[in-house]
């Protein structure tokens, strides 16, 4: 991100600046840094005796700011290399005592719930939002939950588990009712079935679907053998009649 500072000439500038505020002189290629309570020369020469106004200049390019791993560094709004300004070792304080950890202690449903007094660093979270004990009064340090994260992909399917042990058999139902009786006939076209106690015949098959068609007619069978012959016929005395012998 870009950053901007205040600049002017000697004359225009104030004699103070908010803490960490750049202030540049035009006029004198002096780089300032406030301090909330005055400023503090970083970058050109000792102050020397203030001049007589001038005149009025054209407006200066405009300068955009960043900071390195090592400096705070400045460069004309258009141009592509950036100068080292000042090194962040030289504006780095001594470091300060440890802070106080914070020791969640649990949630509550709102402020009435929080007890009256705690341990430095004691928290409850409310809502979302973290309330700490500053040794005096508890404090709402804000919300600490982040918004919900998008759904992660699939996991790989897993590999299938062994086979559990056969369950142990189940206990027999109740025999079921007996069935009814049921009766078989053949008619003239089908065949048919009925319940023993019912009159109504129901037709099962037609008889045209399970008959097969005619055969051929079958070989001529071998001759048969010779009979035995016949005893002797014996005729009575021939008696003379009117017409005839008989």
């Amino acid at each position: 991100m870009a950053l901007q500072f205040r600049r002017g000439t000697a004359a225009q500038l104030p004699s103070s600046g908010a803490a960490g505020e750049p202030l540049f002189v035009t006029d004198g290629g002096k780089l300032y840094i406030g301090t909330g309570s005055g400023r503090v020369l970083v970058a050109g020469g000792a102050d020397g005796a203030d001049g007589a106004p001038g005149s009025d200049g054209s407006d200066g390019r405009e300068v955009e700011l960043r900071t390195s791993q090592t400096h705070i560094q400045w460069r004309y709004v258009g141009d592509q290399a950036w100068q080292d300004l000042v090194a962040l070792s030289t504006l780095e304080g001594p470091q300060g005592p440890a802070g106080t950890g914070i020791n969640i202690e649990g949630s509550a449903n709102n402020q009435s719930e929080l007890p009256p007094s705690g341990e430095v660093g004691d928290a409850y979270l409310i809502g979302g939002n973290l309330f700490v004990w500053d040794g005096a009064a508890w404090v709402d340090a804000g919300n600490i939950q982040g918004p919900a994260g998008a759904d992660g992909a699939d996991g790989a399917t897993g590999a299938d588990g062994a086979d559990g042990a056969p369950g142990a058999d189940g206990v027999d139902g109740a025999p079921g009712a007996d069935g009814r009786e049921v009766q078989l006939q053949k008619s003239a076209t089908h065949i048919q079935w009925k319940y023993a106690d019912e009159s109504t015949w129901t037709d099962l098959v037609a008889l045209s679907e399970i008959t097969g068609a005619d055969g051929a007619d079958g070989a001529d069978g071998a001759p048969g053998a010779d009979g035995a012959d016949g005893a002797d016929a014996q005729l009575p005395a021939a008696t003379q009649g009117q017409t005839g012998y008989l």
